[in-house]
């Protein structure tokens, strides 16, 4: 069964999201948001810029290009 990190905090261009992680031991991905958490957070993906526009919880929108998004801190889990 895979371990799930809840209430984990990600932080985009200086705004806080929160994402429920699932640990896939078996993929060598660092962190892949589903389409749930994306519709949520009206993300839009521009994949050939290597960009994501999201709405942060605050109301402000964001920009992420290119690199890993990985959570704020380590958690145990």
């Amino acid at each position: 069964m895979d371990k799930v990190c809840s209430n984990i905090n990600l932080v985009v261009s200086t705004e806080k999201f929160t994402v429920n992680l699932i640990v896939l031991e078996s993929l060598d991905i660092p962190l892949v948001l589903g389409n749930e958490w994306l519709c949520a957070n009206k993300g839009v993906i521009y994949a050939t810029q290597w960009k994501i526009f999201l709405t942060a919880p605050s109301g402000k929108r964001v920009e992420y290009q290119g690199g890993p998004l990985l959570p704020e801190e380590t958690y145990p889990c």
